[in-house]
């Protein structure tokens, strides 16, 4: 009851500055303040955290081919209750030079997730001209400090970054959430960015993947780090006159410590409000297991078989077969180097033989080049 008090006052103090310049949303210890230009700043409500930057700044851009959009009039505001919380709608306005677009946000406070802002946006063109479309940005947030920042940027790539690193001047790294390499890609679709004091983080709270960036930057002679949301189109997407644009749905959250806290508070959202929940593991699956990519691509059988006793001596349950046994990646076929179907059934058969058990890898959904499988078994 005490939250739900709480989140009433917070709605209460919003609704009452509607007719200001400014307004604010606020949930446990975040609070979102939003400028007549829609522009916003994100505000922790813990004593110990000073403010993450003085400015309100342009949290949201269209950039096109023709011009940026980053600003809009705040024209209307409304409060909603939603299934997961209470919340506020925005509508605000852009027109210059034939160019019209009309922003639709709604911001949600979800009950149960206090420090937690979850946003969804939409964009109409209202103009007379179409626009062919670069990129769209989301979220923008930067945190200043005299002192180090560091981040949590969880996504894959065939360098194996350190997920966690200190963002010092001249920093940038993109973070693409599709395919970074042939067989490295996806990752944790949010980043964070915390001092001593405090951090926040943004992301999405989408069921299923988004091929987004989430791009981190720190331009030398400046004192604070930039993370946002952004989805680019290489092609160019026209956004015709008339059409509209729903973007994916996000959140921005702030917390005390590292990045454990907003990892914890996202984990839980997904699992609530979004239907993510993990099977449960198989017993099986804690067991170690050796895999033969210490030899790499090139491997040969007999320097695994060479290597069996060791594995089991040592108390490992699995043989993992790594890449390089087969043609192509993407296909299950034998290349000429192992020696074909034979010794992959000798090899398993002395797997089997000491006790273990076998595993193979094999990457599908990244045929490189394509492989004979994919024609002969399309599914």
């Amino acid at each position: 009851m005490k939250r739900l008090s709480i989140l009433s006052l917070a709605f209460a103090a919003l609704l009452a500055g509607c007719g200001s310049s400014k307004i604010e949303i606020t949930n446990g210890d975040i609070t979102l303040q939003i400028n007549g230009k829609m522009q916003s700043r994100v505000i922790s409500n813990n004593e110990q955290t000073k403010s993450f930057h003085r400015d309100f700044l342009s949290g949201d851009a269209i950039v096109a081919e023709e011009l940026t959009i980053d600003k809009w009039n705040l024209d209307k505001k409304s409060k909603l209750s939603t299934e997961r919380g209470e919340a506020i709608e925005l509508q605000g306005s852009f027109h210059k030079n034939g160019y019209g677009v009309e922003k639709i946000q709604t911001i949600i406070a979800p009950e149960g997730f206090e420090g937690m802002l979850l946003v969804e946006t939409k964009y109409v063109n209202t103009g007379e001209k179409p626009m062919r479309l670069k990129s769209i940005e989301q979220n923008r947030v930067v945190v200043d400090s005299d002192e180090v920042i560091w981040s949590f940027q969880p996504t894959s790539t065939s360098a194996r970054a350190n997920w966690i690193l200190p963002v010092e001047e001249g920093f940038y790294q993109e973070n693409y959430l599709g395919m970074n390499n042939c067989d490295y890609g996806g990752g944790i679709p949010f980043v964070t960015l915390w001092r001593r004091d405090g951090g926040v983080s943004v992301g999405l709270v989408e069921p299923v993947l988004k091929t987004i960036n989430m791009p981190i930057e720190r331009i030398a002679g400046t004192s604070g780090a930039t993370m946002k949301l952004e989805r680019e189109w290489e092609d160019r997407a026209e956004f015709a006159v008339g059409d509209t644009l729903v973007m994916d749905r996000s959140f921005i959250a702030v917390s005390t410590g590292d990045y454990f806290e907003p990892l914890q508070l996202f984990s839980n959202y997904m699992y609530t409000h979004e239907g993510i929940t993990p099977s449960e593991s198989e017993p099986e699956a804690f067991e170690p297991v050796w895999c033969a990519w210490g030899y790499e691509r090139t491997f040969t059988v007999e320097e695994v078989l060479g290597t069996l006793d060791k594995v089991k001596e040592v108390g490992f349950k699995w043989v993992d077969i790594d890449d390089g046994y087969q043609i192509a990646e993407g296909d299950w076929d034998v290349n000429k180097r192992i020696g074909g179907d034979s010794q992959m059934r000798r090899l398993t058969r002395e797997i089997h033989k000491r006790g273990l058990k076998a595993k193979l890898w094999w990457a599908p959904s990244l045929p490189t080049p394509a492989p004979k499988c994919s024609a002969s078994t399309p599914r």
